[in-house]
């Protein structure tokens, strides 16, 4: 039975979250790698989606929204078109605030194995203190 996964990427602009979105799939695959299982994913979706919020003393009509996203699953030429619609082509009023990008993939049971075998989360900066501080005589 296949699992679904979803991997997304985040930034500030398309090219960053489609950066973002290859950093995720990169590490994902090589979870998939160092694991000893195979690394191909059958792609079930693409959602590409950008938000966008009315600058700061913009002037306009009352029935203009004040922020909106929008999504495709075709491109990011899509998301900008659909934007310029919500915008009621005035897209130049309103500041972009994040771009997502997400593809949903589908795994085997062994690869969704991997997933769910994860080490307990640590802190990156965590160091034991040396045995003669004072934060070793508090915590051991």
């Amino acid at each position: 039975m296949p699992h679904l996964h979803t991997i997304t990427g985040t930034g500030v602009n398309a090219r960053q979250a489609d950066q973002g979105w290859q950093r995720e799939s990169d590490a994902f695959l090589g979870r998939l790698k160092d694991a000893g299982v195979p690394q191909d994913v059958g792609e079930e979706s693409l959602t590409l989606s950008a938000s966008y919020a009315l600058k700061t003393g913009a002037e306009v009509p009352a029935h203009y929204v004040r922020s909106f996203t929008v999504e495709s699953t075709a491109s990011w030429d899509g998301v900008a078109e659909k934007a310029e619609t919500a915008a009621n082509g005035d897209k130049n009023k309103y500041d972009a605030t994040g771009f997502t990008k997400s593809v949903v993939v589908s795994l085997s049971d062994e690869q969704h194995a991997v997933l769910e075998s994860r080490a307990s989360p640590t802190p990156a900066s965590y160091e034991r203190p040396p045995a003669d501080s004072a934060a070793s005589s508090i915590f051991g």
